[in-house]
């Protein structure tokens, strides 16, 4: 069965490893498609509901695969030991979600070689939040699907995660200094640009200007709509618009960083 652009974004970002984990693997198509592409030797597809696991396995049956995948039952990693798995795939989810998962599963969390994230809300406090738990952000996909613009992002367990050496070999740290160096009198945004945008997608495009020209035509709207109403709230009005001022330093970083 073919995968949807989001999942394809997903798989893009995993890494070879002998073992990876599914975590809310649905019916098992990408644990599945991580075997036949050679990504991984084995993988562990795990959901909390039977429903969905129990499809899983006849897909996984049907595909001549049950000695490589197998379907467990989890909550997160609740049902995992240390040292299981190397790296771990969770996606179809909202932020605050995920963070409860992987705040659960920290033991299991900090031992892997990476993971790759799929959050579907809160994406600028989630970010804050891989940060405050020593995860750095490695690499970021995006794709537009169904009217939705969905980010799939690479994290790499890391004691000091403004200085951890990346798959690109930068840190956080020179992602950051560059694009300081890009916005000039405006370096002090920076960080906070890194927190809502992704530092490596403001560097390097792949897909980020589409979002936000998108993303500046909602706010505008937003704006337009607050305004109209009898009551003007004047701090959203404020508040949405230095969303639109931050949305147009990000398209700025971005026409730099393109030469346009």
């Amino acid at each position: 069965m073919p995968l949807s652009k989001r999942m394809e974004k997903n798989l893009s970002l995993m890494l070879p490893c002998a073992c990876a984990a599914d975590i809310g693997c649905d019916h098992g198509f990408v644990s599945i498609e991580l075997i036949r592409r050679g990504i991984c030797e084995h993988v562990i597809a795990a959901d909390v509901r039977s429903g969905p696991l129990g499809r899983a396995r006849e897909h996984i049956r049907k595909a001549g695969l049950e000695d490589r995948i197998e379907a467990r039952i989890s909550d997160g990693f609740e049902a995992f030991a240390e040292g299981e798995i190397r790296s771990a795939l969770i996606a179809g989810m909202g932020g605050a979600l995920m963070q409860r998962i992987l705040t659960k599963g920290r033991n299991i969390v900090s031992g892997l070689d990476y993971l790759v994230l799929q959050p579907q809300s809160e994406l600028e406090e989630f970010r804050v939040f891989l940060r405050e738990n020593h995860l750095a952000e490695d690499r970021s996909e995006t794709a537009f699907e169904d009217g939705k613009e969905y980010l799939a992002i690479r994290v790499l367990p890391a004691e000091d995660v403004e200085n951890a050496v990346l798959t690109d070999g930068s840190t956080r740290r020179n992602r950051i200094e560059r694009l300081e160096k890009l916005l000039g009198e405006e370096a002090g945004a920076a960080g906070l640009l890194a927190d809502r945008y992704g530092a490596d997608l403001l560097l390097e495009d792949r897909g980020l200007s589409v979002f936000l020209q998108r993303e500046e035509i909602r706010l505008e709207n937003v704006i337009s709509q607050l305004r109209s109403q009898r009551s003007v709230r004047e701090d959203r009005v404020e508040e949405f618009m230095e969303r639109c001022r931050m949305n147009r330093l990000a398209q700025h970083v971005l026409e730099v960083t393109n030469g346009v």
